[in-house]
């Protein structure tokens, strides 16, 4: 028999705190849990999760869904990493098959919702877009099913041994049930590192505890697709988001939760003074959508750059060039940092005016692995090079760089002959970097 709540905010408030219990209490509370969804499922049929998205969003304990807004110079508080230790035993991962306790079509590997890129910020009816950091990290997915937490990646690996210590605080503040979109990032010295990032993905037993000591990981969640069991994918967003504020009230770091706004000059100001701290630019996100899993629903726009560089080979003929492959003057060296995006007929003619054979020596090979000019091109083929006569090129980049190379393609903007390839010096943000 379903227990009786004729205010749908003592029904909602009641369902999650027995689920945070949940986490920790005795077993026999799940029956009252699953008494209190039965409940209102029978009272409010298909939309009884709406209703309760509504009742939490609306309750003097539930934050407001206008996050407090970052500073223009650094992320707040809650993006900073915090550094805690950790046991060997906490690290290790046992033998687990996760699905338990949640809804059909959320057992892992889970399809994750996507973006779709754009040039310039979209216009729409006030109120109805969510501007959020798009951040520089891995895109993961919690599962917290009855027995424990793990994390998934976009393609469905599961990375849950690489992150110890957000496991760890992943079972001590998510209920069972739940199941949660977000990014793992690191924090070194207030900017986002993905290299550090990278790095646990290859570490071993012996080097990982090492890594998680001195580059601790963090969890930025920015949406929520089930809840106490209970598929929350076709809701919309605002009541998605009413949820994960309501959830993530009390949690502290490595947990926290991605700031958002809805106010166009908010979005415009992080856009612009954000870049410094790694984020690359916005992700924006209708209200009223539901999670749309392996859609490019959510527009992406990315902060970029011109930047010179040395074009010092190309893919194909010198006189019909495909791509360029990009050099920067590192420690003394010219090395490769990056490969252009297909060039269109107009500008691979116009860069073919200036391009030249070697007059002597030239310090790249005429054939590098796959790898080498995007460090994750899974193709490790060998990639023949048309070198040429260094040639300072104009560029559009984004935010992402390694420290050694953009991990994403350039655009190329123009030739720019008039400049000396030696002249041409590391830009002050990749220093930072």
């Amino acid at each position: 028999m379903g227990l009786m709540y004729d205010d749908p905010r003592l029904a909602a408030l009641t369902l999650l705190r027995i689920a945070a219990e949940e986490s920790e209490g005795p077993n026999e509370m799940t029956g009252h849990m699953h008494a209190v969804l039965d409940d209102l499922v029978q009272r409010n049929g298909a939309a009884y999760l709406a209703e309760l998205a509504i009742a939490l969003a609306r309750t003097g304990s539930s934050p407001s869904t206008n996050s407090p807004e970052p500073p223009a110079t650094a992320p707040p508080n809650c993006w900073t990493p915090s550094r805690s230790t950790h046991s060997k035993a906490s690290m290790a991962t046992a033998e687990h098959s996760p699905g338990a306790g949640l809804p059909a079509g959320l057992t892992p590997p889970v399809k994750v919702a996507l973006a779709r890129a754009v040039t310039k910020m979209p216009r729409a009816q006030p109120g109805t877009l969510l501007y959020e950091p798009k951040w520089d990290g891995y895109r993961c997915i919690i599962i917290r099913d009855n027995d424990r937490a793990t994390l998934w990646s976009r393609q469905g690996k599961e990375l849950t041994r690489y992150f110890p210590e957000l496991i760890q605080a992943l079972e001590a503040a998510v209920p069972p049930g739940c199941v949660i979109d977000g990014e793992a990032v690191i924090w070194t010295n207030g900017r986002l590192d993905f290299t550090s990032l990278q790095q646990r993905l290859g570490a071993g037993p012996k080097t990982l505890p090492g890594l998680v000591q001195q580059t601790p990981a963090n969890y930025v969640a920015f949406d929520m697709l089930a809840v106490a069991g209970h598929d929350a994918r076709d809701l919309p967003l605002s009541q998605r988001r009413a949820l994960l504020e309501e959830l993530a009230n009390s949690w502290e770091p490595p947990l926290s939760l991605s700031p958002t706004t809805m106010d166009r000059s908010v979005a415009e100001q992080w856009f612009e003074d954000l870049p410094h701290t790694g984020i690359e630019g916005l992700i924006i996100k209708n209200t009223n959508q539901p999670y749309t899993p392996g859609v490019r629903s959510w527009l992406k726009l990315k902060h970029r750059e011109t930047v010179d560089v040395i074009c010092g080979a190309v893919i194909g003929p010198i006189t019909q060039p495909s791509e360029i492959v990009a050099g920067l003057l590192l420690e003394g060296e010219l090395r490769i940092v990056g490969r252009s995006t297909p060039l269109k007929t107009a500008d691979a003619r116009d860069l073919a005016r200036w391009l030249q054979p070697p007059k002597g020596q030239h310090p790249w090979p005429a054939t590098v692995k796959g790898t080498t000019l995007d460090r994750f091109n899974r193709d490790k083929e060998p990639v023949a090079l048309t070198l040429v006569e260094p040639l300072v090129v104009e560029v559009s980049a984004d935010t992402a760089w390694s420290g050694r190379s953009f991990r994403h393609p350039l655009r190329l903007l123009r030739p720019r002959p008039e400049l000396s390839p030696a002249d041409v010096t590391l830009p002050d943000r990749l220093h930072t970097a």
